[in-house]
């Protein structure tokens, strides 16, 4: 465990406990009992044990911990066949999650192209908050940036759609001259 994380490393050797106290026992009760369990699972080579396929829920827990324990070369080998899903998987909901997974996992064209379903369907609440569809909210694993980034994205994507029937709003208002080519009877 102590290769696999650097997390894990400080924990099971800590540099400011002393000498005398073993640590026998660590505490995950916090975190997503599956994904711990697959983790450790490949930490200590059971590899039988490693699920051969992870939904995009349990994957998103897996990336959750990943970034948590600082261990994403532990399940590189495993990471292709755990993505095999993300095309197929239209679910809007999901697209948050897998924009974190990709994330966590250097997966750019999926980052990509997840990024790109959010702005598109990215709303904004009366009070300003950021959401999905039916009022998700957006979790707060997602990174400050990203979220600034997507909303920046859409308020410029926004901005120059309403530019067209204002612009032609404009012309008309103005009255520049005559508008239509037929005369009023």
């Amino acid at each position: 465990m102590a290769i696999a994380s650097p997390v894990w490393n400080k924990f099971l050797f800590s540099p400011w406990a002393d000498e005398s106290s073993n640590v026998t026992e660590l505490n995950f009760s916090e975190d997503d009992g599956e994904a711990v369990l697959t983790l450790l699972n490949i930490a200590h080579s059971k590899f039988c044990d490693v699920p051969k396929t992870l939904d995009y829920k349990q994957l998103y827990q897996v990336s959750l911990l990943c970034e948590q324990y600082d261990c994403h070369t532990l399940v590189e080998p495993w990471l292709e066949d755990w993505l095999q899903n993300e095309i197929k998987d239209v679910n809007l909901f999901a697209t948050v999650e897998w924009l974190h997974i990709a994330w966590a996992f250097g997966k750019e064209d999926i980052f990509r192209r997840r990024a790109e379903i959010l702005v598109r369907q990215i709303e904004i609440t009366e009070g300003g908050k950021p959401f999905v569809i039916a009022n998700v909210s957006l979790p707060d694993s997602m990174p400050d940036k990203l979220l600034t980034s997507i909303l920046t994205i859409r308020d410029v994507t926004v901005r120059k759609l309403l530019e067209l029937p204002y612009s032609k709003l404009d012309h008309y208002s103005r009255g520049d001259g005559t508008v239509c080519r037929r005369k009023r009877d």
